[in-house]
């Protein structure tokens, strides 16, 4: 996927400078899966690796 508009940007705007993997899912499936989720309700996890919090800023800053 190098030299790919999309993944580039993906991979520069990524707080971990990286796509993410389906092990990295298991987190927040182990979560929810506890009983100290149970209070948790009506909410959307977002597994996006912080990409929005980057939007709209220069390249670098924000992270």
């Amino acid at each position: 996927m190098e030299g790919n508009a999309f993944n580039e940007f993906i991979i520069n705007r990524a707080p971990a400078g990286k796509w993410g993997d389906p092990d990295e899912l298991g987190g927040a499936t182990v979560l929810l899966a506890l009983r100290a989720s149970d209070f948790v309700n009506g909410q959307i996890l977002y597994m996006d690796g912080g990409i929005p919090a980057t939007i709209g800023k220069p390249h670098g800053e924000g992270w």
